[in-house]
């Protein structure tokens, strides 16, 4: 139960926090939720097509592909700064 807490509150804390930033970066006011409204599109094509290998493989395959995808994704992020 304590492992889905944090997990949970993920996206819901997105978007509480995501508008306030954006609010204050974006030129025009309308695009403040955009980092938002990009990360659930994002999120809507991504979950079928990693459902499928999940479904064959099981869940330990699925968590090591996304784990393949993130930290690549991340480390690039992090020499990028």
């Amino acid at each position: 139960m304590g492992a889905q807490t944090v997990p949970g509150a993920q996206m819901p804390m997105h978007f509480v926090l995501a508008g306030c930033p954006g609010n204050c970066r974006a030129p025009r006011k309308c695009r403040a939720a955009l980092p938002t409204s990009v990360t659930m599109l994002a999120t809507m094509i991504a979950a079928p097509a990693a459902s499928a290998p999940m479904q064959r493989r099981g869940r330990q395959f699925g968590f090591i592909m996304g784990t393949g995808f993130g930290a690549p994704a991340r480390s690039r992020r992090m020499c990028w700064r």
